[in-house]
């Protein structure tokens, strides 16, 4: 088997006293897509910052393309491949889309997948932010806002890109055409991990499934397992 372009193990965080991930593993082959799943408070976005390097782990290691970037800087990770959409977006408000995506090209990493990523191919993914290329942050709806976050990505071309919640609060002709974009990025070989509530569309696009419960792993294992066993559903999405 090949080595993991990712892997965490035994990850645990706290914040102070309080623990909020006990001994997490996850190992994400090149090329693979990746759910990661669970109820709100669950920590996924503390699992996903520590992989960053925005949070420090209290224990355990985390490796990224063959290197071990346990206490590393998040821009350092990044400039070896790793991107985040993260939650919330974090947007600056006095920068153009142009500006965005001009600026954070000529700091690519240049690990793309086939053909790379610039704002000409962004922009013929998203034609909402060619029509704005010229508008602030400040001037942009939120479902704008969700593309220019992953089109910043994107223009990075990472060797794998976290996208944390980016479908939250979107109208429904925006978030589809989300779904369009990760459903193109992982034609192209890109690997993902995807934290979204809308676990019915990531059966479309991922190989397997992580759900946190209570800090840790209670589950992994495929999307077709994930679909076959009604029990899992019911147990950590109430459905």
């Amino acid at each position: 088997m090949a080595e993991p372009l990712l892997q965490a193990t035994a990850v645990e965080c706290a914040y102070g006293a309080s623990t909020v991930l006990f001994g997490v593993y996850l190992a994400v082959g090149a090329g693979e897509v990746v759910g990661l799943l669970g109820r709100d408070g669950m920590g996924k976005t503390t699992f996903i910052r520590t992989l960053m390097g925005l949070k420090a782990a209290r224990a355990g290691e985390i490796g990224f393309a063959s290197q071990l970037v346990s206490g590393w800087s998040p821009g350092r990770i990044g400039r070896i491949g790793l991107a985040l959409v993260p939650e919330g977006r974090q947007v600056f408000a006095n920068r153009s889309v142009d500006e965005y995506l001009t600026a954070l090209r000529a700091r690519r990493n240049g690990h793309a997948h086939g053909a790379a990523w610039d704002s000409r191919r962004v922009y013929e993914l998203f034609p909402r932010l060619a029509e704005r290329k010229r508008n602030l942050g400040s001037q942009l709806s939120g479902g704008e806002q969700t593309m220019l976050a992953i089109g910043r990505a994107m223009v990075t071309n990472p060797k794998m890109m976290i996208l944390d919640g980016v479908t939250e609060g979107l109208t429904p002709l925006i978030r589809e055409e989300v779904w369009h974009c990760l459903r193109q990025l992982r034609a192209e070989g890109l690997t993902l991990i995807v934290v979204d509530k809308c676990v019915n569309r990531l059966v479309e696009i991922a190989d397997h499934r992580l759900i946190l419960e209570r800090r840790r792993v209670a589950w992994r294992g495929s999307s077709a397992q994930l679909q076959a066993d009604p029990t899992v559903w019911h147990r950590y999405f109430g459905v």
